[in-house]
């Protein structure tokens, strides 16, 4: 195998934050298969996105248009789907019973990954901030079942129109208020305020307004919590995945030999970029670069 194929998508560019962490650590690397890293933007129109369509028939249908139209264009070895409202509906599309193997989904890889960690729960209580797909599916608040939780522990808030407010300019005051109006509901909610909590960031965004939710916590008073965010599982997957194949192919390997490409069927706004691009940057220069000369294809899917 001379280059390795390795698409990334979100609903959106909140997975950027995978893809950038993912090349970053590509570089860091001593040894390597060439790596050819597409980010495609799942969204099939600019400002529509998953949770505002229709019903969950409608979203099944048109993600698993995506998917076989990036089987048909790029022919991935892996398909990391970095985004959880698609990740809870991908084993539903039809794409999936046939290339299941190529598919990396964040939630069930966030879930091992989670199990493995969580092995004292005691006086400990749970909050998850995620999309509204994402909390109706209840992957995550299942995930939390099966690690000891009891239903009163767990909070799961559904965070209406965050994800596109981060996308649009992360350091707003709209973004920031939101913010702030989440993290009071899951507060107003807590049973136990003197538990240690557990905060699960369950959209790709929310990873780059950490310290957003850190702050409105401990103006509340809660200082006692521990952030997970699946984001870095999914990356930390992804690189396992590369050293496997490294192990089966032991020929020499050239390193910087590798690309990034961002592509979408939606145009992407101005302030997106600007937003995204300046969260990334000191991540992964190149995948800044590659966010501001994104390539716009209208016939994608």
């Amino acid at each position: 195998m001379s280059r390795l194929r390795i698409v990334v998508t979100d609903s959106g560019l909140g997975g950027m934050d995978v893809a950038a962490r993912f090349f970053a650590a590509l570089r860091s690397m001593e040894a390597r298969p060439n790596v050819d890293l597409l980010f495609v933007n799942a969204l099939p129109e600019a400002q529509k996105g998953y949770n505002k369509m229709s019903d969950k028939a409608e979203k099944i249908r048109v993600f698993n248009q995506v998917l076989h139209s990036i089987q048909k264009h790029f022919a991935p070895h892996i398909i990391a789907i970095a985004c959880n409202t698609l990740s809870v509906i991908v084993s539903e599309t039809d794409f999936y019973k046939q290339y299941a193997q190529r598919i990396m989904n964040i939630v069930e890889i966030f879930a091992a990954d989670f199990l493995n960690k969580m092995k004292n729960i005691k006086n400990t209580s749970a909050i998850i901030f995620a999309t509204e797909t994402t909390i109706k599916n209840a992957n995550y608040q299942n995930l939390l079942f099966r690690a000891g939780f009891q239903n009163d522990h767990v909070i799961p808030i559904s965070c209406y129109k965050l994800a596109s407010e981060i996308e649009l300019d992360s350091q707003s005051r709209n973004t920031s208020m939101l913010v702030k109006k989440y993290v009071a509901q899951a507060v107003a909610q807590a049973i136990y305020p003197n538990n240690k909590f557990v905060v699960i960031l369950g959209c790709t965004h929310y990873g780059y307004v950490r310290h957003l939710f850190a702050r409105y916590f401990s103006e509340i008073g809660l200082n006692n919590i521990e952030f997970f965010n699946p984001n870095r599982s999914l990356v930390e997957a992804l690189l396992k995945k590369i050293a496997a194949v490294q192990q089966e192919h032991a020929a020499p390997l050239q390193r910087d030999h590798h690309t990034f490409r961002v592509i979408s069927k939606a145009q992407i706004l101005p302030s997106e970029v600007k937003s995204i691009a300046t969260l990334i940057e000191p991540i992964s220069a190149e995948a800044a670069a590659a966010l501001r000369q994104y390539e716009f294809k209208k016939d994608l899917f």
